[in-house]
């Protein structure tokens, strides 16, 4: 798989027997990612054989240390194996002042470690790869918190080999046909590109919204993506409490997706009253029948 999203924790602040809290990997164009940093984190990773010592950035959603607390482990594993590559995390400001007291005082790091602060209140590119761009998406919990938004960059087309010998198009003309610009044959005539074509790939795009209320602007922001994580602490019998404590329930990430007309829904961050989640599959899947409770350890398409 191209694009493919590892859960190392679906709990909410407390982890249980079966689900640690908040952390995923995320392999995207061939990067490693990390997505939230949970208590632990680094023996999910060990323990689900992921390549964590290629992790070349590391997004936090929010400063509640269920999402940060696996960090000091994570980076002071880094320095012990003696990493040299350098490491870019990107959070809300704050998150450099609580880490790095817990690091530097053990060790010394023999890589770069670069912290770039996210504005939570708007949506902006953060990261603009050759292949793809990262945006923020902002959320409304009770801490500023921003979601993430993984999108490729739409491919050009091919030039279909055949069509490069049967009409011994040149270098400049196959250049030209990948721009979308016309071509002419040796009497003048216009070529007709879409016989000369291979359409692009669809571009594939992940969004990360956790921890978050009910909120309709994410909708505009989560359009149409292919794979949508979307936060269900509780069922929606318990929709005020889920408001008070600034998280949803399963019906509210149903109801998102479904608006979004996204591809495809995961839920997590799931309350610790909750042992068996078939119940918030249900009830999403009313809404939306394309919806999944993930399980920590499983690994999913984008």
């Amino acid at each position: 798989m191209n694009n493919a999203l590892t859960i190392l924790g679906s709990s909410s602040a407390i982890p249980t027997k079966t689900r640690n809290t908040t952390a995923q990997f995320l392999l995207f164009q061939s990067d490693k990612i990390l997505i939230d940093c949970g208590e632990a984190c680094i023996n999910r990773l060990v323990r689900y054989k992921l390549p964590f010592d290629q992790i070349k950035y590391i997004f936090i959603s929010h400063l509640h240390t269920d999402h940060i607390l696996g960090l000091p482990g994570l980076l002071g594993s880094f320095a012990l194996r003696n990493r040299e590559k350098p490491l870019t995390i990107f959070s809300p400001q704050g998150l450099q002042e609580i880490i790095e007291p817990l690091v530097g005082p053990t060790m010394v790091q023999p890589y770069e470690l670069n912290w770039q602060v996210v504005d939570t209140t708007v949506s902006q590119v953060i990261l603009d790869e050759n292949d793809y761009t990262v945006s923020t998406i902002p959320l409304a919990h009770r801490v500023p918190t921003a979601g993430f938004l993984f999108r490729e960059k739409v491919k050009p087309p091919n030039v279909k080999k055949e069509a490069i010998q049967k009409y011994n198009l040149s270098i400049d003309q196959i250049k030209a046909l990948k721009e979308g610009k016309e071509i002419f044959d040796t009497s003048g005539q216009m070529m007709d590109s879409q016989t000369l074509l291979i359409p692009p790939q669809p571009a594939k795009s992940y969004a990360f919204c956790s921890d978050t209320m009910y909120l309709e602007s994410i909708i505009h922001h989560v359009k149409g993506v292919d794979l949508l994580y979307y936060e269900a602490t509780y069922l929606h019998e318990l929709k005020d409490l889920a408001k008070a404590r600034g998280h949803a329930t399963a019906y509210e990430a149903a109801l998102t997706a479904q608006k979004a007309q996204v591809k495809k829904l995961l839920m997590g961050h799931f309350s610790t009253r909750y042992t068996d989640m078939t119940a918030h599959e249900l009830e999403a899947q009313q809404v939306f029948a394309n919806s999944f409770a993930v399980e920590d350890g499983h690994t999913y398409e984008v």
